[in-house]
């Protein structure tokens, strides 16, 4: 009788790593059955785990058979872990409808939580407009509200945000546990295209097979299937599964960040070339796992594991479209500072030109008041050459030239510019 059952991974943002040294304390008082999560010292690197800040399972809980489970890492990522109740057919055809409807069921009961969610973070915005009336008729089951716990989160280290750019948007991934995963291969096709197909023809190298210790797991980004007992045997396939999708998150967002940033007014004042080469290594401390897989774990069969989960979320892509923003990023802070220079360098001259003119105009002023003395006839009917004219002649030929000579700089720097 052929069995199986559907888990879901859900990613949030909480906005950005927390620094807290008080990280546990302050969930135990809104979670008290807040756990720190040890990870198995036979599998991972000691080195790897001395860097990696501890993680937390805030709750774990049944709910109409479902398991639910909520849990935080310090990096800032909020992730709910769905695992549906497990299902018995008569056969194959009625296992896949049964489990890709409980996809559907999911999806359908997620986005009654997600849309006023989204809207509430005014995101609803776009082709997205025509949702805002559904909106105030929707009503999430406590299976799949994730918002409520996400707002809480966040409320809780509000202070400890280092930055005010959230990625509002989840991500959620799909994996289907069939029991028996070679007698059931004409149905794995609909699981990974996530719809009903009436093709029966099995054509499975259009997939990423993944070989793990003689168990296959079937990959197609979006949704995995896998043999029901790698569950229950290798329960590192999920925590690997689960390093793969947050870094795929993780470097989602960065990629949402840094085109927000980029988009800012006065990039130039926020932004010093210092606080570039900052944000990259940042970045590369915390998509540290993308390029260094074999730094995690221990075995040469979990590090091939991981590295073909990293593959199949297209890891290496997010990696270079980051790499690509921050370069822009730089290259744009560069031209702006040189624009800013060069606009203080041309008010500094306008400032220049304008005092050389009021030099002109004081000492033309100056010279202007001795012009009575040039031809006052108190003294003599004839006019005569004497000391005061000739200073006051002087005064007025050498402020005369002065004036001229300043004109002619002002022109020839506008040929110059020019």
């Amino acid at each position: 009788m052929p069995k199986g059952k559907v888990l879901f991974t859900v990613k949030y943002d909480l906005g950005s790593e927390i620094q807290t040294e008080k990280f546990k304390e302050a969930l135990l008082q809104h979670y008290p059955s807040t756990e720190a999560l040890n990870n198995d010292l036979t599998i991972f690197n000691f080195s790897y785990l001395s860097s990696k800040k501890p993680s937390f399972k805030l709750y774990s809980t049944q709910i109409n058979g479902w398991t639910k489970e909520l849990e935080i890492d310090q990096l800032g990522i909020i992730t709910f872990f769905l695992t549906s109740p497990e299902i018995s057919t008569d056969d194959k055809f009625q296992l896949e409808e049964s489990l890709l409807k409980t996809y559907d069921y999911f999806v359908t009961q997620k986005n009654k939580d997600y849309k006023p969610y989204l809207n509430d973070h005014n995101n609803l915005s776009g082709s997205l407009e025509y949702l805002k009336k559904e909106v105030h008729e929707e009503n999430p089951i406590e299976l799949v509200n994730f918002s409520k716990d996400v707002s809480l989160i966040r409320d809780i280290f509000k202070n400890e945000i280092s930055h005010d750019i959230l990625y509002v948007f989840h991500d959620f991934r799909t994996i289907f546990c069939v029991d028996d995963i070679k007698k059931n291969e004409e149905i794995i096709p609909s699981f990974l295209n996530l719809e009903r197909s009436n093709k029966r023809a099995i054509d499975l190298n259009q997939y990423n097979l993944i070989d793990f210790k003689g168990y296959y797991i079937f990959a197609n980004t979006w949704s995995y299937v896998i043999d029901e007992s790698v569950l229950n045997n290798e329960k590192i396939f999920f925590s690997l599964f689960s390093i793969a999708h947050s870094n795929w998150f993780l470097s989602q967002c960065w990629v949402y960040r840094l085109k927000e940033i980029i988009n800012q007014d006065n990039l130039y004042q926020k932004y010093t070339n210092q606080d570039i080469h900052n944000l990259k290594s940042k970045i590369l401390s915390d998509l540290f796992t993308m390029k260094n897989a074999d730094l995690v774990v221990k075995s040469s069969a979990f590090n091939s594991l991981l590295e073909r989960l990293l593959a199949n979320f297209k890891i290496n892509s997010q990696y270079e479209l980051i790499d690509l923003q921050v370069q822009n990023l730089e290259n744009y802070i560069d031209r702006l500072n040189e624009n800013f220079e060069r606009s203080s360098q041309k008010q500094n001259q306008r400032n220049a030109n304008i005092l050389e003119f009021l030099f002109a105009i004081n000492a033309i002023a100056g010279i202007a008041a001795f012009a009575p003395t040039i031809f006052t006839t108190d003294i003599s009917d004839n006019f005569e050459i004497n000391l005061p004219r000739m200073i006051s002649i002087s005064l007025l030929v050498v402020s005369t030239l002065i004036y001229l000579i300043f004109i002619a700089r002002r022109l020839r720097r506008r040929k110059d510019e020019y």
